[in-house]
């Protein structure tokens, strides 16, 4: 996947779901040249972002 900075920073769709939880919708282009969606959630705590990465549909 390319670089997960610009995946974020280019997301289609990002939703707040929880008071520090975030869903973000990105697509990338895969090895067959057709784009893929991947969804990102991201959890904010003090001092650390974790980013939880999973395939979104079929």
């Amino acid at each position: 996947m390319h670089d997960l900075r610009t995946a974020i920073e280019e997301a289609y769709e990002t939703k707040k779901v929880g008071k520090k939880k975030y869903e973000v919708y990105t697509r990338y282009k895969g090895k067959k040249g057709k784009g893929k969606s991947r969804k990102l959630i991201l959890v904010d705590c003090p001092e650390e972002i974790f980013i939880i990465t999973g395939a979104e549909g079929k």
